[in-house]
Formats: C-alpha cells, structure tokens, sequence
C-alpha cells in the first residue's frame, strides 16, 4: 500500500512541468485543479479507492495564483441512479492569473475569460448563497460577480478597503465564518468582519488579559465552523 502511495506521488510530480503555485478542490466531487507557473491549469479526478487521474489541462497567460470551485449540488440517489452519474455534480470552476485575469472551466475542456481586474489578487472565495464570486485585491479592492449563462461576469458589488495604523500590506488572510460573513486579516490589531449580504462591517479588537498582544498585528486566520472559533495569527508569532 505504502510503496503503491509513493508511485502515484512520483507519477504526479513527474507530470506537473511546472511549479505548483495554487490547488483547489471539490471534495464532493472528487476533482482538484492545480494552477502552476506558466499558466497551465491542470484537472484531477480521484477514484473511489483514492487514485488520481488527469482529466484535462487548461492554458492561459502568466502564473496562476487563485483556484476556487463552485460548490456542487447534491443529486438525490434514485437520480443519480437512474441517470447513471455520480451523486454529486461536475462543478465548474474560477481561477485567477498574477495579472487578475479570472477566467471560469470545466473539467470538459472548456475555458472562458470572463473578468480582468488589471491587479493581483489577494483572496478569491465562492459566496454560496448569493452565487457570487467574491474577490479581493492585493490593493484592498474588494468585488462580488454573478455569474451569467454563457460563461460572463456581472459585478455587482465593488468597494475600497480602508485600514488603520498605516499598514500597507494588503489583505494577508480570509476565512468564511459563516455564509456571507467574511473575516480578513490586513497586518493591523484587529480582524475585519463583513457582512456581505447586508453590506456592513465591523471589527474585533486583538487583546488578551495579559496585553502581551497589544501591539501586535494579525496576518492569518483559520475559522473552525464545528466549534465557531476564529484563531488568529499574528507578526509576534502568537495565537489569539
């Protein structure tokens, strides 16, 4: 089994020509899609007994930094029994270039440009209940899309972050704490919560009972939805 694990690891690393830069999944549907330098955009499947397989590769320009699929819709099992498919749907899904060229594929071949925001990106998440695509830049622009038949884009939200204590870093991390509130960390003292459904924000304080994280700064975030809570990290190497 062990020696079965390390061939297919050899296999993939042997078949991605280029650095890895970005993986992202659809766990209910089996498939991942791995963005590399040099643009190319490889799709996975994994089988029932773990192996994965190449299903189709995607080009485009510059190196791939952000990879986000839609969530797929559960079939009921008398269907997919019927039709013959798997349970889960084939989702599509988003990824981004260094130049912040989103474009949205399938795991069918098929491609297409659908925004350039002519910045990096920072963050690219999938806003479930709305169905929007939500960016956000590395220069604090923050943007929701809904998608259109035919593979277009419609923005429908844009707004400009502001940040304190003269950080100038951009957005360092993001985590959904639930859907349509997201938190980000911008290397300040605190974490910035926004509501994107009623269009608000608000913020929490980083502080402790000792104050050893007074002048600290937060730069990463991890939500753990089972238990709701937030852990932040910061420059001083801490865990709030």
């Amino acid at each position: 089994h062990v020696r079965s694990r390390r061939q297919r690891q050899m296999c993939i690393r042997d078949r991605a020509r280029a650095l890895t830069r970005v993986i992202g999944c659809a766990a209910r549907a089996g498939r991942a899609a791995r963005g590399a330098q040099g643009g190319r955009v490889s799709v996975w499947k994994l089988d029932p007994t773990g192996r994965l397989s190449a299903v189709c590769t995607h080009q485009r320009s510059g190196t791939i930094t952000h990879a986000v699929y839609k969530p797929s819709r559960a079939k009921s099992a008398a269907s997919a029994i019927a039709s013959g498919f798997a349970v889960a749907e084939q989702p599509p899904f988003y990824f981004a270039n260094d130049g912040g060229a989103i474009c949205i594929a399938d795991d069918m071949g098929n491609c297409n440009d659908t925004v350039s925001l002519g910045m990096p990106l920072a963050a690219m998440l999938f806003y479930s209940a709305k169905e929007h695509l939500v960016v956000l830049t590395r220069a604090l622009v923050m943007a929701q899309y809904r998608a259109e038949p035919g593979g277009k884009m419609t923005q429908v939200m844009k707004v400009k972050l502001s940040v304190s204590g003269g950080s100038d870093v951009g957005v360092t991390g993001c985590a959904w704490l639930s859907d349509g509130h997201l938190a980000t960390a911008s290397a300040e003292g605190i974490v910035r919560v926004w509501d994107l459904a009623d269009e608000d924000n608000y913020v929490l304080q980083l502080n402790d009972e000792a104050g050893a994280l007074a002048n600290e700064r937060a730069l990463s975030i991890a939500y753990n939805p089972a238990k709701k809570l937030l852990a932040v990290g910061t420059n001083g190497g801490r865990i709030a």
